[in-house]
């Protein structure tokens, strides 16, 4: 009897070990993944700024398009909103997080109304995101 909870003991220790580190591996292949957009589709402009001393910004944007049937014509809100800015002269790198019901200023269709910024990604996506009062030198969205 002792040796068959041995067993069960270790095969439930053994498949949790191995749920763990798929989780693990899961989210490290999304942030490789999102960093590799940044560092790939958005760099030249950042580039030119590092080899310039200058500090920049990037806009990092968790977009929630849903599941439930919205399809590819709906943008989605931002659920995640996070601000880094790297300034080489000092050697840091600086985030801050953006509360999504943060009142913003955005023109849609010819008029000027205030939006939360999460709602502003789903009026016009990243570009509108842009046109708000933050300072940003660029944008990626996962």
């Amino acid at each position: 009897m002792k040796l068959k909870k041995k067993y069960l003991f270790f095969s439930i220790v053994g498949i949790l070990i191995v749920a763990v580190l798929g989780i693990f591996g899961y989210e490290y292949q999304k942030i490789q993944s999102t960093a590799n957009t940044i560092s790939t589709n958005h760099s030249l402009a950042s580039r030119q700024q590092l080899k310039q001393g200058k500090p920049f910004s990037i806009l990092v944007l968790g977009t929630d398009v849903g599941a439930l049937g919205r399809g590819t014509s709906y943008a989605g809100n931002t659920d995640t909103l996070e601000l880094i800015t790297v300034n080489p002269k000092k050697h840091t790198l600086t985030t801050t997080a953006i509360p999504r019901d943060t009142l913003v200023r955005v023109e849609t269709k010819n008029k000027i109304e205030y939006t939360k910024i999460n709602a502003a990604y789903a009026l016009g996506g990243p570009r509108e995101i842009k046109h708000t009062n933050l300072v940003l030198d660029d944008y990626s969205t996962e």
